[in-house]
């Protein structure tokens, strides 16, 4: 196995209880061992946070206010980002749909089919719509 961009070789390690881990050995021999599905962040690709004078904190131009934070800053930090790569990796996995497109193209199957109720199509108009059809919809 070669080496990555970050100089890092990738290895692929099965434990008894049938996870995988991937482990990247580096050059130096020292190990990073996270396992298969972990989403992994560098420190060094982290915005620079800095401190209001207002007790608040600004991370790249956004603004976080001190007073909910004031009883466990880290904590509640952690559980918003927790929550932030949540909704993150959900729109990745299942981007929103157009939902204008849904409905032209419901009623373009309706009226293809014949039938009165666009709604009866609705479901297979949003996977039509998710697989990339689209229709012109006009105002």
């Amino acid at each position: 196995m070669g080496l990555s961009e970050d100089k890092y070789r990738l290895v692929v390690c099965h434990d008894k209880w049938g996870d995988t881990w991937f482990s990247a050995t580096d050059e130096g021999g020292t190990h990073k061992v996270v396992p298969r599905d972990a989403i992994v962040v560098k420190r060094a690709r982290l915005p620079e946070v800095t401190v209001e004078p207002s007790g608040g904190y600004r991370v790249e131009g956004e603004y976080f206010g001190s007073g909910a934070l004031n009883a466990d800053r880290a904590a509640l930090a952690w559980t918003y980002a927790l929550r932030a790569v949540a909704l993150a990796e959900h729109l990745r996995a299942n981007p929103p749909v157009d939902e204008a497109q849904v409905y032209a193209l419901s009623a373009a199957l309706a009226r293809a089919r014949g039938a009165f109720q666009s709604d009866d199509y609705l479901d297979e108009a949003r996977r039509l719509v998710q697989a990339g059809v689209r229709v012109e919809v006009t105002p």
